[in-house]
């Protein structure tokens, strides 16, 4: 285990259950961060979760910091032809929900702000948080709106905002009580929240198992399923509206490429089954079968405050 502090969980952070199994041991196959990690699950809820967990200084030293792909400067671009095509064959884009005005908008885990970019350049009032320094910097060069820390030390007034996403950052939290209670408490009684997370309950993860893509431990902290990820809102006074399935070619394609690389010292990405652009297209496809089915591996959920009425 790397150094640092790390501490042993005895019961579930989402429902205060004391009988905790093991439920894996991983290690870890997109930076190759040494080690080999328990992750355990609560026989009560469900909730799946890395046992011990670091704290957030020992957390933070383990992300790479130069590869690491929410950290890039976004105002490079590739090419527009090959934007064009990626957006046509690979669409990732998040489902959001719909509104009639831009609003205020929050970025929780924005890296170095690409979507704030793109809701800036749609007319909303944007800001982010996000816990990496350099990525932070990186997006205050252009301008944007970020705070570097946590969503709680950035103490925003209550009620502030109308729309608040997290997309790809909760796994990564530790603390997901302090973190989806803060989001009640700033969030309008006519908000939304949105989350994206990667879903344990999904195909892919019982076709790869250990070399599931988004198991990637010891980074991603909590594996949430529907089930569990609804617990939590309603737990903290959030109203789950919506479950979408919004997978991509990564999930299938780079765990073939995982259980190519087992044994050796190759990344995620590493290898010409990953990297090969037809089959990125046909695993892009495959993913948006799984979707359909309700068994895809990234999932995104839409809530409101508890006590508002769905929009007529």
């Amino acid at each position: 285990m790397p150094p640092g502090a790390w501490t042993a969980l005895t019961e579930c952070p989402l429902c205060g259950g004391q009988e905790l199994k093991l439920f894996r041991m991983a290690s870890d196959a997109h930076y190759r961060i040494p080690g080999c990690y328990r992750i355990d699950e609560c026989r009560q809820c469900a909730l799946v979760f890395l046992n011990p967990q670091p704290d957030c200084a020992s957390l933070m030293a383990l992300y790479p910091k130069d590869s690491y792909y929410a950290y890039h400067d976004h105002s490079i671009k590739p090419p527009a032809l090959k934007r064009l095509l990626s957006r046509w064959l690979l669409n990732i884009e998040t489902k959001d929900p719909i509104f009639s005005a831009p609003g205020k908008f929050l970025d929780v885990g924005c890296g170095s702000g690409a979507y704030l970019n793109k809701m800036r350049a749609s007319g909303w009032e944007t800001f982010g948080v996000e816990v990496s320094q350099a990525a932070a910097e990186t997006g205050q060069k252009l301008k944007l709106n970020i705070f570097n820390g946590t969503l709680t030390e950035a103490a925003f007034p209550e009620a502030s905002f109308d729309y608040i996403r997290l997309n790809h950052s909760l796994e990564h939290i530790l603390d997901p009580n302090e973190t989806i209670a803060e989001i009640r408490r700033i969030l309008k009684p006519s908000g939304k929240l949105m989350i994206g997370v990667p879903n344990i309950a999904s195909a892919t993860f019982r076709i790869f198992d250990l070399w599931w893509y988004y198991l990637a431990p010891p980074i991603h902290i909590f594996h949430y399923t529907p089930a569990t990820l609804s617990l939590l809102l309603e737990k903290h006074g959030l109203i789950p509206e919506r479950v979408e399935y919004n997978s991509n070619y990564h999930g299938l394609l780079e765990g073939f490429q995982i259980m190519l690389n087992r044994g050796t010292s190759h990344t995620a990405d590493e290898g010409w089954l990953a990297n090969s652009r037809i089959l990125r297209v046909l695993a892009h496809r495959a993913a948006k079968v799984f979707d359909l089915l309700k068994v895809g591996d990234c999932m995104e959920i839409t809530a409101r405050p508890r006590g508002t009425s769905c929009p007529k």
